[in-house]
């Protein structure tokens, strides 16, 4: 906040601006002597005669009025003024006659400035200008300032050097070195296969026959053993031949490799899911071409093995053919099938090893290359399955894969536990992985803890906890080291200078640690510097746009009589002043060589490499040339600028040669600036490696695209002109020196006198806020241009029906639509039109036709409605009254069994009156605003949504054309868990609650009271053994099994692991209905069709081992419900036993770890089941931040092509999951080839809209995930956000995952998945559809709410920081970075730059206001100023900033309203809109953008991210006003730093323009207090508004004991406790930078400027000599002087008196109140003349410099007590210091939180006297507002009182 004023200044430099000053005392008592002798003062002989008679007026008039002030002063100053001042005042006054009678300008104006400057201010200053700054000081005065500037910018200097000399204790980030690695040792590789024996099998052809078995009974093969149902594909042609080749590949490369057998299992099964796959989706593409289904079928498993490995191994051949080219190899065999056979191919003869059953395999060319394609997808499976977190680096893994592949067949020996693949290959890379951020593993807990209970605790190194250092390499430096074939040759060279047949085992003897250091090649630089160098574009495009637009308003107000270098930068005309923002090119481009030379690691600074002198010689001078070249392109610019000013100022050229004229001169500047810009905003940089390319968009989206951000910023542009008009015409009235337009003859005699640097520092203020406004408001038009885009693409989505999207009945369409474009049906007689359009690939488009029903459609929808009414969405009337005519026979009780039914046909049936046709008027009348009521229309409104949503959903015009059963895809949905909750209990629904706080199962009840009605009448329905009771929500009589079922109820209700479950697992009814339907299209095909094998649900549970009775209990329940595709995957561990040494691992774990795969099928082993699969990992696999390693565990247990990433807090909906087969089709490539490389995302509905809070989160997410995804896909820039996107996995997996997982690079680990998606292009594309939905809970209380927005900020600084970012930035077209910046980091930049654009405006509205003259002596007055500065401030503001904030909420509501309007009505748009506004919506947005711009600040310049659990509970919790940390904190604790501190900061600021008289104007200041007052009450009062029960009195009551208790209880200790935790601690070291020096030197600069103005006039007049320069010297000194002196002699003098017993401590409080009086004594003291003279302007400055003054030092002694090491002053100082810190920290804590109490306490007066009047307890507006219902919860519940003899009495009572 700008009311920040703290200055990191010694005293000694702010006093040595002043000290000249009793030298200049000294010359005027000479000068008195000779009064008139000489004048030193005189203007300018090139002055016109009206600026001389303007300045002669001005001198005299001043002199004149200082004469009719000064006695006024005199009488109130108490003493006698300057014995000096009546002499002087009547030589000036004598000397202005003289000038009023000179005929000549010049001596009169010479005559009149020499009046007061040197005689009346005794050579003090001269105003000898006409115009700004119109005073200039002597030379000895500005080489003060001069020197106190110096002086600043030598303590940045050392601020960003001091890292070198005492890294320590101090911190800031190297930008110029980087952490050079050590030189490199050769690599010590033993001899080839050293170790292992020789086999003598043959090669290593030998195998495990049970192993091999196993495999083939999984396959099914006809000759397997053992009994197994074997796969889907094993009745297709030749499959039989396949599945033993595949079974015998396998279980040699396990032998020859020793792959763990498990592992070798598991991606058996993987690869018989992707084969299937592949066959899928071949039969379908060859059954669009009309092949029939017996020729389709015949080579079904040859070509789906092919399309297989085309996909899978894509990375990986494009990696080998690089390196093969780099080491000139010779490949072995072609990589595709398609090469003629004329071409010349080596002998394949050795290729076919491990799926070689014949000889003829070898002989035929086309045999052998299709066995070696299964070698290799198997050999890829076989590494990426035990590579653990080496899965992260796919690049590395095609290296080891490469040398597998080319090497001798081993016969590896077990030395271990372990097996030799992992022990021997992959632990050795791991241990450098580990090594790099951590020290150890150990165990948490205690030595009684059994082992088994004792979870892991990772330590990183010592100063990584915040953020890892930019010198530390990453998974991504590893992986780039392999992508870059140089440098891996560099790395390796002993090893790849082997035979590549012996490469494989010399791998085993490659010293990791030294191969893989000196490989960072991105520097993650926590600066601001990284944050440029990745968006530097975005920057240079809106200071151009800002500079362009202060010259179009400027160059009205342009002066051209100027001649030579008279103005600077201007020039003669507006178009040499045009020319000088063409500057802004070489400038921008310097500024980015450096931002990049900092983010570039040491692995790729330009380094003179060579194997002999010359080489090294030529190499460095090749890059020196380089390096020039650049430089000189840099300087064109620079160049043509100087011409252009040299022909304007001395004259054309032309007799020289006739193109030196100045329009030349100029067309050429031009033409190099606009050159130059267009390659710094167009040009791609950073074009990555031969590896990647880039997805093109095709043009006709390229030229959209730019249309739409030349549309953005035309409209950005233009507003942007007003507000820069309001700035230019402030800066014109209030007089202000501009930069550039000096000469260079005045800027020595301007530069560093009190007037101009005012003048710059007012400057600065202005147009560096209206910049920093500039930039933020581009993310508010972003924001609503993309919100009409995506309202305008939902109609394109419709086929740009927009009349029928309006007026339609799309649910009366739902059945035609269903069979025509889902189930692909017809109509009788229409048959032939859809086979002709099923060949084309497409579905019929959306149509509204006679209605008709398909003969499954009656039945399907039943199970629909069945499905809600199981749910208790629906009650049993409105169950009849929505579905088909159901037969008298039929089952009426609706059970999990009854919705798995198998589908029946019906030819009979009565459909329900919702499929009637009704007008647009009716529906709207009856079903949306309920005027007149429809009795078959469902009441719940999310039963509405449902409906509605599935039938705009078939209307989808891209919907695409589905895959019918059996040839379909496979998916898996993967589910990462941790900590969430599974189930709810009856301890968690039923908990102990007192006072006003209910149950959480009454709030559900109150909340979902239709739901609980139709579940209680489900219940009853049951045969149920007891029956169920008729409670009602008397919870005491329900039983344990009831209760069992309202848990159940209350977890779907919940954002709870089971209902995500449940909803997704609908997947396999809807896969089984959908079979039903469609199986007579593809009856005879020998696919076998399993829905089990097409989908899967897994959750990776991190923690199951370590789950706690009731967690495994609940898990067991899941296993149990759910007996087919469902299977947990958890990491399980054990004692790394006497062989840890023998199987390499780390000495610093003390645990083996494993993957393990678990399902319905395994065997019970105590509260757990034993895994089915168990994958040993290479050590502790949790090294990130959670989430991302969790995922990466699990990955190898997924089946399928296609993944879908979901969270732990959705949901599905069974209608939804109907429409998987066409979202499958999204995967369906163009063309041949196998399935699209795409992410597809799809919408989500959010269900936890409760409460304001809850709605407020909702809508964000509502708007987020519909119309604004909607835009960013169209614009090219929609990324991963982990749920619920369905991803092509074959290519995940070759990009390092479904997401990234380094510790705190990849916060954010999602989004990571997008990005390494987009840069990796070759025909990867990301797309968005909301033809499907799914379920998705957000958090609802505030804490919980503003804590997922800080984990998302702070992920988002460290995302800023990434490679990805930074490439991004340079190789996207403009309007796609564009897009990409503001759709995700530019979002949270611009909640930084609001934060700050309220405070920086109200300190400009401050600085002007004091800088204006007091009233009672307007001589202070340097300039004429026709209006004071509040009115000009004013007229700014309401011009330029009073709608800022408005336009914010603008922003942050219209995409909620647009979307609203298209799901239900524009009524319901704005009557929700309306309620958010109501219920204070504006309060949380300003306070979220606030801790927004404070949590991604922090993480670019200070780190410290960390993966925060929000818990996603209901907001039934009170979180305290204030509370000790050790009690878990209150809601002061979380928000002081953040957010208290500040409001009240900028409250005072408000208060201080008010008393200066800043609302003294004419103009309505109305809007400008509206946002002001919003964003003073958001700051200091949101926390406690939205807090639940705030203004109950109990809990008021409550609060204040609390708040006693924190500060007095103890002496403070409590209070003491909380500041050493999260403020000072002490010993932490410093973390800064010389921008933060710069940044306060700024502030506290400002009222030192203004203050010495002031007071320099005081001076002269009243004093002289010494007392001039001790009235100056005091005015700058700090306030701490009685206080340190009291903190040193109270504790001695109150211990000598008995007051304080040895070794106790002063009470904080009272410390808090001596140093609080003292300080303001102090400042009275100093500042008593400025309140005699009534001079209150001054006096409010001085106040703001002496805050500031006292903050610098309160941080100075802060930064002493963080610095580490020992030392330090003796103890009793030392014990002193820390009492004048604590009493300062805890006075500002003491009146700020009274500051809130106080503002609180009418609130809980009015609660109270509404409660005692209307005896309500518990309703009222609070309620309201938190809950949107005015009564809460309060129900009447039955109370136990437990009597001393033990019996129990019921009784009544309210909770």
């Amino acid at each position: 906040m700008a009311m920040r004023f703290t200055w990191p200044l010694s005293l000694s430099l702010a006093l040595a601006a002043n000290l000249p000053q009793v030298e200049v005392q000294v010359e005027i008592e000479d000068i008195e002597v000779g009064l008139g002798t000489s004048c030193s003062c005189a203007p300018s002989a090139d002055a016109s005669d009206q600026q001389l008679d303007d300045i002669r007026n001005w001198n005299c008039a001043r002199i004149y009025q200082a004469k009719a002030d000064y006695a006024k002063l005199a009488t109130h100053y108490g003493q006698s003024v300057d014995e000096s001042w009546t002499q002087r005042l009547a030589q000036a006054q004598k000397l202005c006659g003289q000038a009023q009678n000179e005929t000549n300008p010049l001596t009169a104006a010479s005559t009149a400035c020499c009046a007061w400057g040197d005689v009346l201010m005794s050579h003090r200053e001269c105003c000898n200008v006409a115009g700004p700054p119109y005073c200039v000081s002597n030379a000895k005065s500005k080489l003060g300032r001069f020197s106190v500037l110096l002086a600043t910018f030598l303590a940045a200097g050392l601020a960003a050097l001091c890292p070198k000399c005492c890294k320590q204790s101090y911190y800031a980030p190297s930008l110029l070195f980087t952490a050079a690695a050590p030189q490199r040792a050769p690599l010590l590789l033993g001899a080839a296969g050293e170790g292992d024996e020789e086999c003598g099998d043959g090669g290593g052809m030998s195998y495990d026959p049970q192993l091999f078995e196993e495999l083939k009974a999984m396959w099914g093969t006809k000759d397997a053993r053992t009994e197994r149902k074997g796969c889907s594909m094993r009745n297709l042609p030749g499959a039989d031949d396949w599945g033993v080749r595949a079974a015998l590949g396998f279980a040699r490369l396990q032998r020859a490799f020793d792959f763990q057998q498990d592992s070798v299992k598991n991606q058996f099964e993987h690869l018989i899911t992707l084969w299937r796959s592949h066959c899928s989706v071949n039969a379908d593409r060859m059954k669009q071409a009309n092949i029939g289904l017996e020729s389709m079928e015949e080579k079904l498993v040859l070509h789906g093995l092919q399309e297989l490995y085309e996909d899978l191994l894509c990375g990986f051949r494009a990696w080998r053919r690089e390196f093969r080219k780099f080491h000139k190899e010779t490949p072995h065999f072609l990589d595709s099938v398609s090469t003629p056979v004329a071409t010349p191919v080596p002998s394949v003869e050795a290729q076919v090893r491990w799926c070689k059953m014949e000889e003829s395999d070898q002989r035929v060319r086309s045999v052998a290359e299709r066995y070696v394609k299964l070698e290799e997808v198997a050999m890829f499976l076989l590494v990426w399955g035990e590579a653990g977190n080496l899965r992260f680096m796919p690049e590395m893994l095609y290296f080891i894969m490469h040398l597998m592949l080319e090497a001798t067949p081993p016969c590896e020996v077990r030395k271990g536990v372990s097996n030799v693949f992992l022990a021997k290959i992959v632990r050795p890379i791991y241990h450098v992985v580990f090594e790099e951020h951590y020290k150890e593993v150990k165990l948490a807990g205690t030595e009684a803890t059994p082992e088994q209970s004792r979870k892991d605790d990772k330590k990183l190194k010592d100063g990584f906890d915040r953020y890892l250092p930019p010198d530390c390499p990453n998974h991504d430096d590893w992986n780039e080291l392999f992508q870059d074939m140089p440098r891996l040759h560099e790395a390796l060279e002993d090893l790849l200078s082997l035979p590549s047949t012996q490469r494989y085992q010399g791998l085993k003897q490659v010293d990791w640690h030294v191969a893989l250091q000196d490989t960072k090649t991105h520097r993650e630089l926590h600066s601001f510097w990284g944050v440029f160098a990745a968006t530097h574009r975005l920057w240079f495009l809106h200071l151009l746009l800002f500079l362009l637009s202060m010259f179009w308003v400027s160059s009205r107000n342009f002066s051209s009589d100027a001649s030579g270098w008279k103005v600077l930068l201007g020039g003669n005309s507006p178009l040499i002043c045009l020319s000088a923002v063409g500057l802004l090119v070489p400038l921008h481009f310097f500024a980015w060589k450096l931002g990049r030379w900092f983010t570039t690691g040491h692995a790729k600074r330009s380094r003179v490499k060579g194997s002999t002198c010359c080489l090294r010689c030529l190499a460095g001078t090749g890059h020196v040339l380089l390096l020039l070249l650049q430089a000189m392109l840099m300087c064109i610019p620079v160049l043509s600028f100087l011409l252009v000013r040299w022909l304007d100022a001395f004259g054309e050229l032309t007799e020289v040669h006739p193109m030196l004229n100045l329009n030349s001169a100029l067309w050429l500047h031009v033409f190099v600036c606009c050159f130059g810009a267009l390659l710094i905003l167009l040009q791609p940089f950073e074009n990555g490696d031969a590896l990647r390319h880039g997805t093109a968009s095709p043009w006709s989206m390229k030229f959209m695209r730019w249309g739409f951000w030349l549309s953005v910023l035309a409209v950005k542009f233009v507003s942007g002109l007003g507000g820069i008009a309001a700035i230019e015409r402030a800066t014109t009235e209030l007089k202000i020196s501009r930069p550039g337009r000096e000469s260079l003859e005045d800027l020595p005699r301007f530069a560093f006198g009190p007037n101009w640097d005012k003048d710059m520092i007012e400057w600065l203020a202005l147009w560096g806020t209206g910049l920093i406004c500039y930039v933020a408001d581009t993310q508010f038009w972003f924001c609503l241009g993309c919100s009409v885009l995506g309202f305008v693409l939902a109609f394109r989505h419709r086929g740009w029906r927009a009349r029928t999207l309006v007026t339609e009945d799309a649910l009366a369409a739902v059945p035609m639509r269903y069979a025509e474009r889902v189930i692909l049906a017809a109509p009788r007689g229409q048959q032939h039109r859809h086979r002709a359009r099923a060949a084309q690939g497409t579905v019929p488009p959306p149509s509204a036709k006679k209605q008709w029903y398909e003969k499954w459609f009656p039945d399907l929808w039943d199970r629909i409605i069945d499905f809600m009414r199981y749910e208790d969405k629906l009650d049993d009337f409105i169950l009849g009254q929505l579905k088909f005519t159901v037969d008298a026979g039929s089952e009426q009780v609706v059970s999990w069994e009854a919705v798995h039914r198998p589908l029946k046909p019906r030819t009979s049936f009565m459909p329900p009156p919702v499929f009637a046709h009704t007008s647009c008027g009716q529906r709207s009348l009856e079903r949306d605003l309920g005027v007149i009521p429809e009795e078959y229309w469902p009441k719940n409104p999310e039963v509405r949504w449902r409906l509605n949503a599935f039938a705009r959903n078939l209307a989808y015009e891209q919907l695409p054309r589905p895959f019918l059963t059996p040839y379909m895809p496979g998916l898996t949905v993967l589910i990462p868990h941790y900590g969430e909750q599974i189930l709810l209990t009856k301890k968690d629904l039923k908990g102990e609650r007192g006072g006003e706080e209910v149950p959480l199962i009454s709030w559900l009840e109150k909340r979902y009271h239709r739901d609980f009605t139709a579940f209680t009448s489900r219940m009853k329905a049951l045969t149920l053994t007891p029956r169920w009771p008729d409670a009602g929500t008397r919870w005491d009589q329900y039983s344990d099994s009831n209760w069992e079922s309202l848990c159940k109820w209350a977890s779907m209700r919940s954002q709870t692991l089971w209902r995500t479950v449940e909803g997704l697992m609908l997947y396999l009814p809807a896969l089984e209905c959908f079979h039903q339907m469609v199986e007579h299209e593809n009856k005879k095909s020998k696919l076998i069709w399993d829905p089990a094998e097409v989908f899967t649900c897994m959750v990776s549970m991190q923690a199951y081992a370590f789950f706690n009775a009731d967690q495994y209990n609940h898990t067991e329940q899941l296993l149990q419900r759910f007996k087919r595709s469902f299977q947990i995957a958890f990491i399980d561990h054990e004692s790394k036993g006497a062989q840890a040494d023998a199987d390499g691992i780390h000495k610093k774990q003390q645990r083996r770890y494993f993957s393990c795969l678990i399902d319905s099928s395994c065997q019970k082993s105590g509260p757990r089941r034993e895994p089915r699969l168990r994958v040993e990992l290479p050590g502790f696999p949790v090294l990130g931040d959670g989430k991302g390693d969790n995922q990466n565990h699990a990955i190898i247990f997924t089946r399928g092509s296609i993944i879908q990433a979901i969270d732990a807090n959705q949901g599905g909906y069974f209608e939804q999951m109907l429409l998987l087969p066409c979202a499958l089709g999204e995967f369906r490539r163009k063309g041949t080839g196998g399935l699209n490389p795409r992410i597809v995302g799809f919408a989500e509905h959010i269900t936890s809209d409760i409460g304001s809070l809850g709605d407020f989160a909702a809508g964000a997410e509502t708007a987020f995930g519909t119309v604004l995804q909607r835009s960013y896909a169209w614009l090219g820039a929609r990324m991963h956000y982990g749920h619920p996107d369905m991803m092509n996995k074959e290519f995940m997996i070759q990009q390092g995952g479904v997401s990234k997982a380094t510790k705190t690079v990849n916060l954010s680990e999602d989004i990571f998945a997008g990005m390494d998606f987009t840069l990796r292009g070759n025909g990867r594309n990301i797309v968005h559809r909301e033809y499907m939905h799914v379920a998705k809970g957000r958090d609802l209380g505030f804490n919980t709410v503003l804590t997922f927005f800080s984990k998302l900020s702070a992920g988002t600084g460290e995302q800023l920081l990434t490679r990805q970012m930074l490439r991004l930035g340079h190789e996207l077209d403009l309007p796609e970075f564009l897009t990409f910046y503001y759709a995700h980091a530019g979002y949270y930049l611009t909640q930084f730059f609001l934060s700050k654009s309220i405070p920086l405006l109200v300190f400009i509205w401050l600085l002007v206001v004091l800088d204006d003259p007091e009233q009672n002596f307007p001589a202070m007055d340097p300039d004429d100023k026709s209006e004071s500065g509040a009115v000009i401030v004013a007229r700014m503001l309401i011009t330029q900033y009073s709608w800022l904030l408005m336009l914010f909420i603008v922003a942050q509501t219209a995409p909620l309203f647009l979307q609203v309007w298209l799901e239900n009505s524009s009524v319901a748009a704005l009557l929700r809109v309306l309620k958010q506004m109501v219920t204070l919506a504006p309060l949380h947005f300003v306070f979220q953008a606030k801790i927004i711009g404070a949590y991604i600040t922090n993480e670019i310049t200070l780190g410290g991210a960390k993966y925060l659990p929000t818990g996603r509970g209901l907001p039934t919790e009170r979180r305290s006003f204030v509370k000790r940390i050790d009690k878990g904190g209150g809601l002061f604790n979380d928000y002081a730093v953040l957010a208290l501190y500040d409001g009240a900061q900028l409250l005072v600021a408000a208060l201080l323009v008010i008393r200066a008289g800043g609302l003294a104007v004419e103009q309505s200041l109305y809007w400008w207090l509206l946002a002001l007052g919003l964003t003073i009450c958001s700051w200091m009062l949101a926390p406690f508004i939205f807090n639940p029960y705030q203004f109950a009195h109990s809990h008021f009551m409550s609060d204040v004991k609390e708040w006693q208790d924190f500060f007095f209880a103890q002496r403070g200790a409590y209070w003491r406790a909380w500041y050493l935790a999260t403020r000072l601690k002490v010993g932490s070291g410093l973390r800064g930078s010389g921008i933060e020096v710069l940044k306060r030197a700024f502030f506290i600069g400002c009222w030192y400027t203004i203050l010495n103005q002031k007071v320099h006039m005081l001076s002269v007049i009243f004093e002289g000599g010494v007392r001039s320069f001790m009235t100056t010297m005091i005015s700058a000194l700090p306030p701490i002087g009685l206080s340190i002196l009291a903190c040193l002699i109270l504790p001695p003098v109150l211990r000598a008196s008995g007051c304080l017993g040895h070794g106790e401590e002063l009470q904080l409080g009272w410390a808090a109140l001596v140093v609080v009086l003292l300080d303001t004594a102090e400042c009275l003291m100093y500042l008593w003349k400025l309140v005699a003279l009534s001079w209150w302007k001054s006096f409010c400055v001085g106040l703001l410099l002496k805050f500031s003054l006292l903050s610098l030092c309160i941080e100075l002694v802060e930064c002493a007590f963080r610095l580490k090491g020992s030392g330090g002053p003796p103890d009793w100082l030392k014990s002193s210091i820390k009492m004048w810190l604590y009493g300062h920290r805890m006075a500002q804590d003491l009146l700020i939180s009274s500051l809130i109490f106080a503002v609180l306490c009418p609130g809980v007066l009015f609660d109270r006297c509404r409660t005692f009047l209307c005896g309500c307890e518990g309703c009222g507006l609070h309620n309201i507002l938190i809950y949107r219902d005015p009564g809460g919860v309060h129900k009447t519940q039955a109370v136990r009182i437990h009597m001393q003899e033990g019996e129990v009495v019921e009784g009544a009572g309210e909770l």
